[in-house]
């Protein structure tokens, strides 16, 4: 079944019912992924990602302030990459680096937003795109067939946040 095409008609109070059905049920538990494992990238984007806590006084404290802060992040991801292009890292291990960096920030931006409705959202519509709670997994964004475009993909996608959401708060 397609998930995305059966939850599409439903309404704000089709989406709060969800939310509070799943936070009894525990819908809302925290999804343990292999995103966080900084053994399985580069050193150079392991100490990246590690430095992407940031102090509260720099993260905004309001959601879509912190949306507006987390797309500027996002676009600085080609960036970070860099230093590994230029040490000739595998592709894929620029991938990796890229989807971790993207992961982090979103799990940093969720983690400051005030608001915990908009967050069980923002989970609630991740499990119905992605199947999980914080994102897509790294293995469902490359497919089953690994190959330099599958990574490329993977990278450029990394800067690329959900148009739909960005538009709650323009």
């Amino acid at each position: 079944m397609n998930t995305k095409k059966y939850f599409r008609p439903l309404s704000l109070f089709g989406f709060s019912v969800v939310i509070t059905v799943g936070v009894l049920f525990g819908m809302a538990a925290t999804h343990h992924s292999d995103v966080l494992r900084l053994d399985n990238i580069p050193p150079a984007c392991a100490a990246a990602v590690q430095q992407i806590h940031y102090p509260e006084k720099s993260i905004p404290t309001d959601d879509c302030s912190i949306r507006h802060w987390y797309n500027e992040q996002v676009k600085n991801i080609p960036q970070t990459l860099q230093p590994l292009q230029q040490q000739s890292v595998a592709i894929s291990e620029q991938a990796r680096c890229a989807f971790s960096l993207r992961h982090q920030l979103r799990m940093e931006a969720r983690a400051a937003m005030p608001s915990t409705i908009e967050v069980d959202w923002l989970r609630v519509r991740d499990v119905f795109h992605y199947g999980h709670f914080d994102g897509p997994e790294f293995s469902q964004l490359v497919g089953k067939n690994p190959d330099e475009s599958a990574y490329r993909r993977v990278i450029a996608s990394a800067t690329k946040t959900d148009v739909q959401v960005n538009e709650v708060c323009e």
